[in-house]
């Protein structure tokens, strides 16, 4: 994922409807309590029916990049829980 990165994305008022824009803006957020690594991400997207507002919450979908490297794990290394 990078700075305009293809997104899809749902809101809660709007279940059935589906929207379309792109990365703005990454932002790592501070660990919290599963230490696991969070980010803030801003879409841009079209609102010529003015159906969106700013800083509403959204279920996003961002579609991965061709040929961008992949993570893979290391050999004899297992994963765990987060406790």
């Amino acid at each position: 994922m990078r700075i305009g990165s293809p997104a899809t994305f749902v809101v809660a008022s709007l279940p059935k409807r589906v929207f379309s824009g792109q990365v703005t803006q990454i932002s790592r957020l501070a660990p919290g309590a599963a230490k696991a690594a969070s980010y803030r991400i801003v879409l841009e997207a079209p609102n010529a029916d003015l159906l969106l507002a700013p800083k509403m919450t959204a279920t996003i979908a961002i579609e991965p990049e061709k040929n961008a490297p992949s993570f893979h794990r290391p050999s004899g290394v297992e994963p765990r829980p987060i406790e």
